[in-house]
């Protein structure tokens, strides 16, 4: 992720003022995350009904519109708060 922290300190989210704050915000949210039912998108009921429905199962569709492809790229000017 482009952000310092990935989105846990990305932009949208409380400025961190040390790495510290910045581990325990991680910290809380995987905790939240690990309590939560649905964690996936894929795994989501609503999601599969849609792919069933409006694209019959077509998953090279499918992972045409809904999926990202992502690569490395070295990041400039990174710095820490």
């Amino acid at each position: 992720m482009a952000c310092p922290g990935g989105c846990i300190g990305g932009g949208g989210q409380p400025v961190p003022t040390n790495s510290e704050i910045r581990a325990k915000r991680a910290a809380a949210l995987y905790k939240i995350d690990e309590n939560l039912p649905i964690r996936t998108a894929h795994n989501n009921p609503v999601v599969q009904k849609i792919y069933k429905k409006y694209f019959k199962g077509d998953e090279e569709l499918i992972e045409k519109i809904f999926h990202s492809k992502f690569k490395a790229v070295e990041k400039a000017g990174y710095y820490e708060i």
